[in-house]
């Protein structure tokens, strides 16, 4: 179940008018929400799935448009391995888009991203990889910090993980525009947060698109 532009909800969070899409909360799992400023971003069309949540938006006063797509992803192995074959099939349906993938995907790809706990990768892990590959994307690593999520515990029980990713397709970086990535203070959660920044070609430095 999704609610579309929640007015009041956004007021009392952000204190401003923002359009905004979002996925209620089911059990454990927690919802999801994607917000954009209608005065700066355009919506041409979107899908929201149980795992994400996609908006196609155009920059005002530019012509190009940009697939953002929100990821949270399920704890069970068949969950996720049919979140990953949702978002090909996403991909293969846009497939000129200039794509944007960011969220919490809940899988790594390799023990590098991964300190403490068991020494070993779930199979999850290579059906991972494999869909990086085959949509071939690239993964905006932040410019500080190395794991986005730990168990909140010490010592030889702590456990971290890089499960929070941004990955674009590699059409976006070969058009000149440069991306980068930082890990946020957590703010009390057990992830810590993700903002992607983009210098986009014809937009003011200052004013860069943020996902």
């Amino acid at each position: 179940m999704f609610q579309q532009n929640n007015e009041n909800h956004q007021k009392k969070i952000l204190g401003k008018i923002m359009d905004c899409l979002e996925i209620e909360s089911s059990g454990m799992e927690g919802g999801l929400a994607t917000l954009w400023n209608p005065q700066v971003l355009q919506l041409i069309s979107s899908e929201v799935a149980r795992s994400h949540i996609s908006v196609e938006l155009q920059m005002v006063g530019n012509p190009d448009t940009y697939l953002c797509t929100n990821v949270y992803g399920p704890q069970k192995l068949e969950a996720k391995l049919l979140m990953l074959r949702s978002l090909s099939n996403l991909q293969q349906r846009n497939p000129q888009a200039r794509e944007i993938f960011r969220g919490d995907f809940n899988m790594i790809t390799s023990l590098t991203e991964k300190k403490g706990g068991i020494r070993m990768l779930n199979w999850d892990a290579e059906a991972f990889k494999d869909f990086i590959k085959s949509t071939k994307l690239v993964d905006i690593f932040p410019k500080s910090g190395a794991f986005t999520w730990n168990n909140k515990r010490g010592g030889d029980r702590q456990i971290t993980s890089r499960l929070d990713k941004v990955l674009v397709t590699e059409t976006i970086l070969l058009e000149g525009i440069t991306m980068d990535s930082d890990i946020l203070p957590s703010g009390g959660s057990d992830h810590w947060p993700i903002i992607m920044n983009a210098a986009i070609l014809g937009t003011p430095r200052n004013k860069p698109f943020r996902f």
